[in-house]
Formats: structure tokens, C-alpha cells, sequence
């Protein structure tokens, strides 16, 4: 049987508040892994971060990112790391790669160019005959 190591952390994100507004929660994610890989002994690129914590960090934007986030990381026994919001069912990496996929087939089918409906062109002679009933 497969050994699992569970553990929360909170994270402080205070070092990517200190990171130009347009890049804080690009430092606030690479800050997220660089955390898990020294606490649960990987290397970072071995750490996982499902799309509800990528989310949660992300919700109000770019520029405003959380303080602390709380995380649950769970560490396999061929060492990958996969990182979520505690409380929040975790989906393996393979099934949200199929959901991306599926998604993506999805909209492949859905968004076909819709013609522009078309004007009608006004022709001379009805402006003509228009300026003249006005008289």
C-alpha cells in the first residue's frame, strides 16, 4: 500500500505583497511551491497546485492577493505533491488534464464564426422620393 503524507500549512504571502502589482500572484504561486517543496522535502518542481487554490489566490485579481492561505498538501509515495484548499475534494492531475482537454474540444465545436447579419444599402432614388413626399 501506498504511503501518504497529509498535512495544512498556512502559508504567509507576505514576500510577493513586496513584488511589482502586475506580478503578485505569479509570486504568490511560485512562493506557494517554493514553501511545500521545503516543508515536504521535494523539489519544487514535484508540487502540484489544484485550480481551487490557484483560484483562491486569484480572486480578487492580480494585484490584491491574500495575506495567509491555508493549504493542504498531500505528498505521495513517488514523491509528488499535490496542493488544495482544505475541505475541497482534490481531483488527481490526470483528471483535470481531461477536463481541460474535454473543455477545450467543447468550445472547438461550439464557437463556429456566426455571419454578421446583413444591412440593407439605401439606394438614391428612395431618398429622392422620400425628400419629395416631405414637401
Amino acid at each position: 500500500m501506498a504511503e501518504e503524507l497529509e498535512r495544512i500549512f498556512v502559508i504567509p504571502l507576505t514576500s510577493a505583497r513586496s513584488a511589482p502589482g502586475s506580478r503578485r500572484a505569479d509570486v504568490a504561486i511560485k512562493g506557494v511551491k517554493k514553501f511545500l517543496s521545503r516543508h515536504m522535502k521535494v523539489e519544487e518542481e514535484k508540487v502540484w497546485i489544484a485550480s481551487s487554490l490557484n483560484q483562491s489566490i486569484w480572486t480578487k485579481g492580480k494585484h490584491k492577493i491574500p495575506s495567509t492561505i491555508r493549504v493542504k498538501a498531500i505528498k505521495f509515495s513517488d514523491g509528488q505533491v499535490e496542493a488544495s484548499l482544505p475541505g475541497e475534494p482534490i481531483t488527481s492531475r490526470e483528471e483535470s488534464e481531461k477536463e481541460k482537454k474535454a473543455l477545450i474540444r467543447r468550445k472547438g465545436k461550439e464557437e463556429k464564426p456566426k455571419e454578421k447579419p446583413k444591412l440593407k444599402e439605401k439606394s438614391k432614388t428612395s431618398e429622392k422620393s422620400k425628400k419629395s413626399e416631405k414637401k
